[in-house]
Parts: C-alpha cells; structure tokens; sequence
C-alpha cells in the first residue's frame, strides 16, 4: 500500500517491529523504522514493552513529521499513543481494525480487565479518529449503536495483482525449487501456528485423509519468537505431524517477498479459520492462482462463495477431509472473477480520498 501511495504522489513513513531482521529502510518517499523485537522475550511483559515501544516511537514520529494523514493498523491499547499524535498536530487519523473478536470497535468497547471495564479508555482512539476502517460485513454491522458508527467504513485489504499473477514459467520454476514431483499435489497453509486459525482441525484432517503419496502439506509461518498469536501446543502438534509424516513440511515464516513462489507451487490453499478480519493470505492465494478451502465465516465469505472456493463450517473436519479430496481428484472452484476486486490499486485510490480530508494545500504525507 505505502508503495502505491508513493506512486500517487504520497510520501510516507512506516514505523512496525522488525520481525525479520530487515532493519530500517531509506527512499526518496517512503521511509520505513523497523525497531527490534525481542524475540528471546515471548512473554507477554516482553511482548508489552516491545508493543509500548512500538505505540511511543509512531508517536514521536508523528509529532516530527506532523503529517496530513496518520494510518494506525490495530486497535489496542498501544495504537492510542499515535492517534493522540496525530490530532495533536491536526492530521486526518485513520484507524483500522484487524480481526474480529479481537480489536473490532464493539469488542474493544466491551474490554474488561476482571471485574473492571475499560472499554472507555481502551477505545479513546474510537472516539478520536476521523475515520474508522473495518474489513468485513459483519463487523460492519456489530458496529450499529456504537458512538463511532458515523465514521466507520468497510473497506477490504488489497494486493499487488500483477506482482502475484501466476504464470507457466513462474509455477514450474517455483515448483523445481521446492522439488514438487509433476504429479505432486501440493496444499498449504499461511498464517499464525494458532487455535483460531484452525491448524488443529486441519492437522485432524490431514491424518484421517488417505491422500495419494505425491501429495504434500505444507505448513507457511513462525514457530517460535515474539508473536503474541503463538500457541505451544499448536507449534508441538505441528511439529509432531511433520516428524511423523515425511510429506508435512514446516516452512516457518517467510518473509513477504517469498510467499509468491510459494502459492505458485502450491494447488490448494486452506485456512480453517474460526475468526478473521480479511486474512490476506487469502487475498494472495487468489491472486497467484490456488483454489481455496476455507471456512464460510465473516471477512471470508466476503471476498470468496461457492462458486469460488470450496467452504466448510469452522470445526468441519470431515468437510475439510472431503473437499482436499476433492481438490486432489482435480475439482476446481472458479476464482478468476475475484482477483480484479482486491487489487492495491482501487483500494489506494479510497484511501487518498480518505486521507485528503485535510486542506488541499497541505503536504502530501502519511505516517
């Protein structure tokens, strides 16, 4: 997104924890700070204070900056230091929710620490933005009755369609890197080794599926480290299943840059989530050609139906056991209708309108 904005005539700041030991990064117009996690420290007190680093130091920025737009990913306790930034320089704030259940505005409201609620002052960045983003229908729709609702927009995530597209060179050449047989079928999965991603109901289906011995599983995200959606027996079970089963391959996190191949080798992609906000490893499995196996839930059933990808109940393992086999057997799900809708470069267009609720003759900058 922020490269699209650049392209736009936007210049932009990005501050995030650096997950990957990429270190800070300098262009002409895109400036991005990347502070180091503490990956030795997955507590939740070393998870706090990288979080609290992480809140003061977009602050700071924003303060240095003082730019027309600020863009919060996150509703949370630490997103509240920069939104306070931001109107104290009079930037446009936007604010975007990430997960249902989790930072939508009506859960945030509702935040209680024990007996006490504290949805009031966990939720000042609600009542401080100009605009608050959520990505699904539902989420939308909790959001009725709230003081907020006035300044809350559905807006999807996006990708970079030509930069995933799938082609006949780019799927054999990836395919030969990872040593996929021609009659290999490959499925992965993309995201947090955690419950409410529904690894375990996927692990589940894996076992009790007789697939052909070509087909593979491929497990794509981090095992260990500073990521507060880690769950220890998930990573155990899944660790478990590769030492057991030769063809279940963890390939730990990736970094953005290569997941395109990844898709391009993979056939089926599944994500048995119980809950999201728009996953957008969905996004960019559509984008680089997979099928999809998903669960019908908010914020997936947004962007994919029945005729576009196979679709089970949250907790369906018999359904996830059926439609792998089917995929296997070589059904396909018509998914090319989708990909035009979720390209970055509509949904920057929104976000500039968004942003330029500033004077027009002020700078052009995003932090």
């Amino acid at each position: 997104m922020a490269r699209r904005l650049v392209a736009m005539g936007w210049s932009c700041r990005v501050v995030t924890l650096d997950q990957d030991r990429i270190g800070s990064t300098r262009q002409q117009y895109l400036h991005v700070s990347r502070l180091r996690a503490n990956r030795n420290d997955s507590s939740r007190i070393g998870r706090a204070l990288s979080s609290l680093r992480l809140g003061l130091r977009s602050a700071v920025t924003v303060i240095r900056a003082r730019p027309s737009a600020v863009h919060v990913h996150g509703i949370f306790w630490w997103t509240i230091p920069p939104v306070v930034a931001g109107r104290l320089v009079r930037s446009t704030v936007v604010i975007k929710a990430t997960r249902d259940g989790d930072d939508d505005p009506r859960t945030v409201m509702a935040k209680r620490i024990g007996r006490f609620r504290v949805g009031a002052v966990y939720g000042l960045s609600l009542r401080l933005a100009h605009v608050i983003v959520v990505l699904n229908g539902e989420s939308m729709q909790s959001c009725r009755g709230l003081p907020c609702f006035e300044k809350v927009r559905q807006l999807p995530n996006g990708i970079e369609v030509n930069e995933l597209r799938r082609t006949e060179l780019r799927r054999a050449t990836a395919r030969q890197k990872f040593g996929v047989p021609a009659d290999g079928f490959v499925i992965t999965f993309v995201g947090f080794l955690a419950p409410h991603k529904g690894v375990g109901d996927l692990i589940t289906a894996w076992e009790q599926w007789r697939s052909k011995e070509s087909t593979q599983l491929w497990l794509v995200g981090p095992d260990s480290g500073f990521y507060r959606e880690l769950s220890d027996d998930v990573v155990a079970d899944a660790r478990a299943l590769a030492g057991r089963d030769s063809r279940v391959q963890l390939l730990g996190h990736k970094p953005p840059d290569e997941l395109p191949e990844i898709f391009w080798a993979t056939d089926l992609y599944v994500l048995p989530s119980y809950a999201e906000g728009m996953p957008n490893s969905l996004l960019e499995a559509l984008g680089a050609g997979c099928q999809i196996l998903a669960t019908d839930i908010p914020g997936i059933i947004d962007i994919v139906d029945e005729q576009s990808a196979f679709l089970v109940r949250p907790g369906d393992v018999v359904g996830l056991v059926e439609n792998m086999r089917q995929a296997e057997a070589g059904v396909e799900k018509a998914t090319h209708n989708i990909v035009a809708k979720i390209d970055i470069h509509h949904l920057a267009e929104i976000y500039d309108a968004l942003y330029r609720r500033v004077e027009p003759s002020a700078k052009r900058e995003v932090s």
